[in-house]
């Protein structure tokens, strides 16, 4: 098997709308790309997240409920260190969002939860 080093960062999630024209939530954005190298090793103490941001929550439009937007996917993280990567008291996260809450208003269907983002991807190599 061979290791494919994320390429890409999480893709941002779609929003809601309806057939009345009215615009709903937005989708929460997709995590971004972390790529870090070394000649050396590569300690981490501290926090690298390349994590989607949640959806918005759906809200009434008039006379109807409006869906809450789609969470962002989860972005890419890369590390490439000679001599190894150590995780020393630090947190790696790469990780989806949730979607935006559902909007339930009077005798109207509910306009429903945005979908979660994607997991996102991780990764560590020597060379």
């Amino acid at each position: 098997m061979t290791a494919v080093a994320p390429r890409s960062g999480g893709g941002g999630a779609a929003g809601s709308h309806n057939r009345g024209g009215r615009d709903g939530q937005y989708g929460g954005n997709g995590g971004g790309i972390v790529f870090i190298q070394a000649g050396g090793a590569i300690t981490i103490s501290g926090k690298v997240r390349a994590t989607g941001s949640v959806g918005g929550n759906g809200y009434r439009a008039s006379d109807q409920p409006m869906g809450g937007g789609g969470g962002g996917a989860g972005g890419s993280v890369l590390l490439k260190a000679r001599d190894g990567v150590v995780v020393s008291g630090g947190q790696l996260e790469v990780a989806g969002a949730s979607g935006g809450a559902m909007m339930n208003w009077g005798g109207c269907n509910p306009g429903g939860q945005g979908g979660g983002g994607g997991a996102g991807r991780f990764q560590t190599l020597s060379f």
